[in-house]
């Protein structure tokens, strides 16, 4: 009985569609060759023909428009432009450009420091006055920094808005805290 089966089912399997492993009847679902490679220079020498004679039809319209048009343009805004705008256009001062960039920061540096080494009014009005870096480090060493006390040791400053509107003169304390 089991072979029975065994060859019924083989004549089924026979009828059945092809094995995977068989070779696809008369290669359909591939492709025979590959891309023409002359119908693909024929495309690139079109692409580039038709680039060519853009650029040159560009370039002539841009040469007769140059011709026409420029000269036109040029009367119309001499025309339109006074006499005496014109005369300082011509007179403008050329731009002032930076010769020699190392001299130049020797020159900003030795200013600088000749302001840091020495004595001058910040503001005279105000009386703030410069010292130099060395006198100030001096002073500092002699008077020393602040330094909390037992009496101010609690108090922090305020934050900087606080301070900010204190600068301007805008800052009222809260009411009811202790800041």
């Amino acid at each position: 009985m089991i072979r029975e089966w065994n060859t019924k089912l083989l004549k089924l399997m026979q009828n059945s569609a092809h094995p995977q492993s068989a070779p696809n009847p008369a290669g359909k679902g591939t492709e025979s060759s590959d891309v023409g490679l002359k119908f693909v220079m024929i495309f690139m020498g079109i692409l580039l023909a038709s680039a060519i004679v853009i650029h040159l039809i560009l370039g002539l319209q841009f040469r007769h428009y140059l011709h026409t048009h420029g000269q036109a343009d040029q009367e119309a805004q001499e025309r339109q432009v006074l006499p005496a705008v014109a005369q300082s256009r011509q007179l403008w001062p050329e731009p002032h450009l930076q010769i020699s960039p190392t001299t130049d920061l020797e020159h900003f540096r030795d200013r600088e420091n000749i302001e840091l080494q020495s004595y001058g009014w910040v503001d005279k009005k105000a009386g703030i006055v410069r010292i130099p870096i060395d006198r100030a480090m001096d002073l500092l060493l002699q008077k020393g920094l602040p330094v909390r006390t037992s009496t101010n040791a609690a108090q922090t400053g305020g934050s900087n808005l606080q301070l900010i509107q204190d600068r301007r003169g805008e800052y009222v304390p809260p009411q009811g805290g202790n800041q």
